[in-house]
């Protein structure tokens, strides 16, 4: 991952309010989940189910 990327989500992190770096840090997980469903290749034509802890 690029450093100035890292960086800048650290920043807005830090700026926000501890309810809303849950929800920051639950959007990180979505997307984490999101793109390994898209390189899983089992996935292909499957409904995949996204479980958040």
């Amino acid at each position: 991952m690029n450093e100035t990327i890292v960086k800048e989500a650290s920043d807005i992190l830090k700026r926000l309010s501890p309810k809303n770096q849950a929800y920051f840090m639950t959007l990180v997980r979505v997307a984490d989940a999101a793109e390994n469903g898209v390189k899983n290749t089992e996935c292909a034509g499957k409904q995949v189910t996204v479980k958040i802890a």
